[in-house]
Order: structure tokens, then C-alpha cells, then sequence
């Protein structure tokens, strides 16, 4: 398991974490074009008398924008933990676990990490497979989550992803 997301009451996990990664990037553009939008028609049709007159406008644009500078910032995040191979779980249980070490009188902030791993040993320090999401490179991790070959299309599409083509394909006679 990668996360529990309040926001959509559901546990996000391996199996779909290609869906969780896509409603944010679309949220995201869908955002960015409502906001687009929402100026071209208010600040387009509008005089600027009537603008100021409307009160509502700058609160409309405040939630849109409020809005995308959430979602985006989610996009990030999750970005960032699959190029570093990371689960959101094992990336706050590291950061609870660096608080708890500084709190405890570690002066150096560089080597807490080094003295939490060596403080923490067994289950506890291995949170959700030893911290880590994926190994290898992050073409392989964008190929675990996304899937593997077919067109580019196919990927931004809320499709089962295709896994790795190894395996016995089975022969026409």
C-alpha cells in the first residue's frame, strides 16, 4: 500500500496508483484551464466598470487558483516520490523518524538519517518494503506504474496498464 487518500476514501496501491497519478495530472490541467477560462471571460465580456462592480470575480479566481495550486502541488509530490522510488508512507515515516532523532539531541541534520536507520532496525524501520516503492531506474519505475509498450496515447488513457512483455506468449498454429 502506498497511501490511504482521505480525499477519495480509497487505499492506493500498486494496483492503482496509475489511476491515482492521472486524476492528478488531469485535475491539474483541468484547473489550469478553468482558471485560463474563467479570466479570458470575466476580464474578455466585462468592462472594466462592471468588473469592479461584480464583487464575486476575485473570489472565483482565488478558488480556482487555490484549487490548482493544491492539486498541482499534489502532482509534484507523488512525482517526486516515484522518480525517487519512494511510497508516501515510507517518505513521512522517514521524516517523523529524522523529528523524533533531532528532538532526542542528534546536533547534525546531515546524519540523522544514518543513526535513524541504525537506531531503528527490524520492522519498524521497514515501513512498507524497506522504504523503497521500485528498484531500478526511474524508466523502470515509470514503466511499473504506467506500463510497458503501445502507444504514448495509451498511457494517459485510465487503461490497465500493460506489464512487462516477458513471459511465454502463446504460439498460432
Amino acid at each position: 500500500m502506498d497511501h490511504h487518500c482521505v480525499y477519495l476514501n480509497n487505499c492506493i496501491s500498486n494496483r492503482n496508483y496509475k489511476y491515482f497519478f492521472l486524476l492528478l495530472a488531469y485535475s491539474t490541467v483541468c484547473g489550469v484551464l478553468g482558471v485560463v477560462s474563467l479570466c479570458v471571460v470575466l476580464f474578455g465580456l466585462f468592462p472594466a466598470e462592471a468588473l469592479w462592480r461584480r464583487k464575486s470575480w476575485f473570489l472565483e479566481v482565488l478558488a480556482f487558483f487555490l484549487y490548482v495550486l493544491f492539486v498541482a502541488y499534489l502532482l509534484q509530490y507523488h512525482v517526486m516520490l516515484l522518480w525517487s522510488g519512494r511510497t508516501t508512507i515510507a517518505h513521512l515515516g522517514d521524516k517523523t523518524r529524522e523529528t523524533f532523532m533531532i528532538q532526542q539531541g542528534f546536533p547534525h541534520k546531515s546524519s540523522v538519517r544514518d543513526r535513524c536507520a541504525a537506531h531503528f532496525t527490524g520492522d519498524s524501520l521497514l515501513l512498507v518494503e524497506g522504504g523503497a516503492r521500485r528498484g531500478g531506474s526511474r524508466q523502470a519505475r515509470w514503466r511499473e506504474v504506467f506500463g510497458v509498450g503501445g502507444p504514448v496515447w495509451y498511457h494517459l488513457l485510465p487503461l490497465s496498464p500493460r506489464r512487462s512483455e516477458g513471459g511465454s506468449k502463446a504460439q498460432s498454429t
